[in-house]
């Protein structure tokens, strides 16, 4: 059971790729709920503690949060990132990504910004707080499938 970020990002060191949230019996992956949670604790409780560790991981820079096989939101070691980009852009530059305007303006956002959020491009794009599903939240979709 992982506790703290010290284990997490040893954790996911080891197994490299990791479903953020559940674990899903048709895809062999780690999860981060299920190696985060306790025996007896209540899922509520150890979905709020693996999201904090997720998120604290993504913010030290020692993962990233990708789209992984069947559109799973999964998390990657920091250390995987170039050779996932390369398969990825399979020798792309960005400029010769097929996106669409609002992935554009979406990966316009996120490469000016030096720490951007999910948020930050809702707001760029003109999208009111609450509202979803909404064009930033698909167009990240789309950046990321077609990027990392």
């Amino acid at each position: 059971m992982i506790t703290t970020i010290a284990q997490a990002r040893a954790w996911l060191g080891q197994v490299g790729i990791a479903l953020r949230y559940g674990p899903h019996r048709s895809l062999p992956l780690a999860s981060m709920y299920a190696a985060v949670a306790g025996p007896r604790e209540p899922e509520r409780d150890a979905q709020r503690r693996a999201t904090v560790l997720a998120n604290q991981l993504i913010g030290d820079g020692n993962a990233l949060e990708i789209a992984c096989v069947a559109d799973r939101v999964a998390l990657a070691d920091a250390a995987l990132a170039p050779p996932l980009i390369a398969l990825v852009r399979r020798g792309r530059t960005v400029a010769e990504l097929e996106l669409s305007d609002a992935a554009r303006r979406a990966l316009a956002f996120v490469a000016s910004e030096p720490r951007p959020t999910a948020s930050g491009v809702r707001a760029a794009l003109g999208v009111p707080p609450g509202v979803w599903p909404n064009l930033a939240d698909d167009a990240l979709a789309e950046f990321f499938s077609r990027y990392v």
